[in-house]
């Protein structure tokens, strides 16, 4: 089974897994400090920002729903780490529009 890495440990973190999972990925999250690892309480695996350099045969994704933190994870990984596309197999497009998607990396599409 492939592993992703998914930046983010609440909610949408979790919708993000549930992409992935229905993509036949295994999850692993990536929590930003200690903190966040004290209060994990889902099922999977949490590790430390600090650590991902271990997880480097993997791909990852950007599961935090704040704009502003979302640009900074990828400001700083987006040359170093394999982001990927997500996007749910129910999720539906206007003409053309899923091609246009494909030419960026990192996109999340839930579904519908």
């Amino acid at each position: 089974m492939k592993t992703i890495g998914i930046f983010g440990t609440s909610g949408f973190a979790r919708e993000v897994n549930d992409i992935a999972n229905d993509l036949g990925f295994q999850t692993i999250y990536i929590a930003r400090d200690q903190e966040e690892i004290d209060s994990w309480n889902f099922p999977g695996e949490a590790v430390l920002e600090g650590v991902i350099g271990n997880y480097r045969d993997m791909v990852f994704a950007i599961g935090v729903g704040e704009n502003n933190v979302r640009q900074k994870i990828a400001q700083r990984y987006g040359t170093q780490l394999p982001f990927v596309n997500l996007i749910h197999p129910t999720a539906s497009f206007g003409k053309g529009q899923f091609e246009i998607v494909n030419t960026s990396k990192g996109v999340i599409v839930c579904a519908g």
